[in-house]
């Protein structure tokens, strides 16, 4: 039932999935959320104009934000077009417009940007503004990622 889910904001609004509303799985939607555990979180992103090596090299690097580094990104060109490239981005900390600051430090411009998936939860075929409660099954992975068990 939605209206007992438990909405983290950041989940239900950016990538759509709620936790059934449980007093116990509170952590589990603060250990995923927050930076500090290291979840992954996969993004599809369209930028612009095409990307070059150099600027490739920029998005793995570490950035600071908030006076303190990020940790690299994982990113893989998915495609070249001449004025645009698809890429897949993973944070391991999902700082605050990270991937936009990312993009920008690179001279790039972000064109779109889609989380994919938290650690191993892939989050489907969702549209903006759409969500879908979690199974038991998705609850119990995200908790032993996490280490909430």
């Amino acid at each position: 039932i939605i209206s007992r889910g438990l909405s983290t904001g950041k989940i239900s609004v950016t990538i759509g999935i709620r936790i059934p509303k449980v007093p116990q799985e509170v952590p589990v939607a603060n250990a995923i959320t927050h930076p500090s555990r290291h979840i992954s979180k996969t993004y599809r992103v369209s930028v612009k104009p095409k990307i070059t090596e150099e600027q490739l090299t920029v998005l793995t690097s570490s950035l600071m934000i908030d006076g303190r580094k990020t940790l690299p990104a994982d990113v893989r060109v998915i495609s070249n077009e001449d004025d645009r490239s698809v890429l897949e981005i993973i944070l391991y900390e999902g700082r605050n417009r990270q991937i936009r600051r990312l993009c920008e430090e690179a001279g790039l411009e972000t064109a779109r940007l889609k989380r994919l998936a938290v650690g191993q939860l892939a989050l489907g075929h969702l549209k903006p503004g759409e969500y879908r409660n979690l199974t038991h099954d998705e609850v119990s992975l995200l908790k032993r990622q996490s280490g909430c068990y």
